[in-house]
């Protein structure tokens, strides 16, 4: 092969990678930013329902608390890997597994107590316009984020 075939070889294997590695691009950690887009979340339902000051209060304690809650449950990814490792064991330890599973379980529960007990205090300051409001927002078609990127 002559230096110039190598070379323009070369070049069009580079251009290769640099497509691929950039088409295969990865823009992070889909978890990265969610405080700003729980912010962006709430300005919306405050803005769309007129909520008071109060309610907004609640409504912060609401976001606050599911965002305590996501670091405290920790990565999900973690609790998948623990999975593929032990599939990938020639024994699978099922009182590793369970034990693991229960801890996950007792974190969903904590978490989900907290948020019912706000969001019922939401809830209860709201009036029904507003209700009927809320209703709408959670109604609206998943596909449809209007408040997200």
């Amino acid at each position: 092969m002559t230096s110039t075939n190598t070379f323009t070889l070369a070049i069009c294997v580079l251009t290769i990678v640099l497509l691929g590695v950039t088409g295969c691009h990865h823009r992070g950690d889909r978890r990265h930013g969610s405080v700003e887009k729980s912010g962006r979340l709430t300005d919306h339902i405050v803005s769309e329902l007129d909520l008071t000051t109060t309610q907004e209060t609640l409504l912060n304690e609401i976001a606050k608390d599911l965002e305590e809650a996501k670091r405290d449950l920790g990565d999900h990814d973690e609790f998948k890997k623990i999975f593929v490792t032990q599939l990938a064991n020639d024994d699978l330890d099922e009182k590793y597994l369970r034990k693991e599973t229960a801890r996950l379980i007792q974190g969903l529960e904590n978490a989900s107590e907290t948020f019912i007990t706000h969001l019922g205090a939401f809830h209860a300051s709201l009036s029904d316009e507003q209700k009927e409001k809320l209703v709408d927002l959670a109604n609206h078609k998943q596909g449809h984020r209007r408040w997200r990127n």
